[in-house]
């Protein structure tokens, strides 16, 4: 190890460091202070020469430059830029508060360069799922799944699947051959024991009252009987009002058990994005602080209070987007059992199956081809027009967190202007119709009464 003194004037600060800056009055910086005062400074900070950055102990910098220290012993390292990252990424791994934008960002980059194991930086595989990293770029070997045949047709109430009939699973074409092979998470988390899906005594289906979700419960509702069958719905307290309201339409239609988690009003969206900015690519917080934690104490509420033995099914469909491209059946994480039934369903079959069965889709599909949260950064041109014709209250508010956030240097020089001018190149101005023919009119909806006394509703939002 080569130890040497050297000024700060002559060291760079990494730009992608993703430790938050501290300043006077952090927490974190008066405990770094008090420590730096009480013990010096006991270890060495870590420059690159081959870069000229600093590696490792910018906020240790940023502590003794306050107190009019300009020098420091660091060790030398003599590293490539990949092996630089990966390293300052290791060392910020114990201590301190993570800049979920930056740390999400560059370890994402990570995840892309060859024969370069990404552990190493001590984040394992389930905290960079938890962070929403992109991992498709992966070069992981998948496992093999095992499942059994599906079952034969009972008549005792067991699950009724067949897999070879017309309103089965239809095959189709794999999607175009993309310049790079893509492994998706799900690929990656593939089941590693046999799943008998007819011997679970509860089914949990993630529904977001999109058209996927829909479908799926559905599909369901032919297989499995409708007491067993909870639907989980995250609200963020800012979904869409015709989405919600079109969740406790099919819960009461169909009799499903509701479960609702998420939170009861918008203040928990608005502070994070305060303290984080607007969410985007490389800094979807929202998924991995907010719906993840809530959907996880679902599954935690539904194993202690409802049965041990929880199928969860996933609305995800192939053609939705390459990544999905190779999603398996069955998948594990964090414990959990998920199963991906409609995965190779497409536009047309979603179409005919919604016709066969007599069943219509939330309203909103008659302006745009998605629903979710009014701020989720995939919300498209239509999207946006739609909140501005029915909903110009909460355009409003959205477009002052805008400004906030580009107000705030984090967010506005690095990431929110490059990421919103890349986005906005892709997107469509034209408001897709694909799925007009089987969405409710807004009359139709309107004239649609809900009573959730007739509703088996469990209420988990904060």
């Amino acid at each position: 190890m080569i130890i040497k003194t050297m000024k700060f004037k002559d060291v760079n600060r990494a730009l992608y460091n993703p430790r938050i800056e501290l300043k006077p009055g952090m927490k974190e910086y008066k405990k770094l202070s008090e420590s730096i005062d009480k013990f010096q400074q006991v270890l060495p900070m870590v420059f690159n020469k081959r870069s000229g950055n600093l590696v490792g102990g910018h906020q240790t910098m940023t502590v003794l430059g306050d107190k009019g220290i300009n020098e420091s012993k660091m060790s030398i390292v003599d590293l490539d830029d990949s092996d630089e990252k990966a390293l300052n990424i290791a060392l910020n791994k114990i201590g301190g508060e993570w800049d979920d934008g930056k740390l999400s960002a560059l370890l994402g980059e990570l995840t892309t360069i060859p024969d370069l194991d990404v552990e190493i930086t001590g984040f394992e595989k389930y905290e960079l799922t938890a962070l929403d990293i992109d991992m498709e770029s992966l070069t992981l070997e998948p496992e093999t799944i095992q499942t059994e045949a599906p079952p034969e047709n009972d008549e005792d109430g067991k699950l009724n699947i067949d897999y070879n009939s017309e309103d089965g699973d239809p095959q189709t074409p794999p999607p175009t051959e993309p310049k790079k092979e893509f492994i998706s998470n799900a690929k990656k988390r593939e089941a590693k024991r046999e799943v008998k899906v007819d011997e679970f005594e509860v089914y949990c289906i993630a529904f977001s009252g999109g058209k996927d979700s829909a479908l799926l419960a559905l599909w369901a509702l032919e297989r499995i009987p409708a007491e067993k069958i909870y639907l989980k719905y995250w609200d963020s307290g800012w979904n869409y009002s015709e989405e919600t309201k079109y969740v406790h339409y099919f819960a009461e239609k169909y009799g499903l058990n509701l479960i609702l988690s998420g939170y009861k009003n918008n203040d928990v969206i608005i502070e994070n994005m305060r303290e984080r900015g607007f969410p985007f690519y490389g800094n979807l917080w929202c998924q991995s602080r907010l719906k993840s934690k809530s959907l996880n104490q679902v599954h935690k509420y539904m194993l202690e209070n409802i049965s041990e033995s929880v199928l969860s099914l996933v609305g995800i469909r192939k053609s939705e987007s390459r990544r999905r491209a190779d999603y398996p059946e069955f998948s594990k994480m964090g414990g959990e059992t998920l199963w991906f039934p409609i995965r190779d369903y497409t536009d047309d079959d979603l179409l005919e199956y919604f016709k066969n069965n007599g069943e219509k889709i939330n309203p909103m599909y008659n302006f745009t081809d998605r629903t979710g949260c009014v701020f989720c950064p995939n919300a498209n041109v239509s999207s946006r027009q739609f909140l501005k014709e029915h909903h110009p209250e909460e355009m409003v508010k959205i477009n002052e967190c805008i400004v906030e956030a580009l107000q705030d240097k984090r967010w506005a020089a690095t990431h929110l202007i490059d990421t919103l001018k890349l986005f906005n190149r892709k997107r469509t101005t034209e408001p897709k119709d694909f799925f007009k023919d089987i969405a409710f009119t807004y009359a139709e909806f309107d004239a649609i009464k809900i009573d959730s006394s007739k509703i088996n509703i469990i209420d988990l939002r904060e």
